[in-house]
C-alpha cells in the first residue's frame, strides 16, 4: 500500500538546504522517501517505538 508522505514547507526548505550542501545525498533522499511511502516499517528505515512522553510515536 503506497502512503501519501506530507512534506510541509519547512521540510522541502530544509531538504533544499541540505543538497545545496552536501549534493550527493539527494539521490539517497529520495529514495529513502520512496521507501518510506511503500513500507514505513522496511527494516532498512530502523523503525523503531519511542519512549517516555512519545510512548505512542514511532521514529
Amino acid at each position: 500500500m503506497m502512503r501519501e508522505l506530507l512534506r510541509p514547507n519547512t521540510f522541502i526548505r530544509a531538504a533544499k538546504k541540505y543538497v545545496r550542501r552536501q549534493q550527493y545525498k539527494a539521490d539517497e533522499i529520495k529514495s529513502t522517501l520512496e521507501l518510506l511511502s511503500e513500507n514505513v516499517f522496511d527494516s532498512r528505515l530502523k523503525a523503531h517505538k519511542l519512549k517516555g512522553e512519545l510512548e505512542n510515536s514511532w521514529a
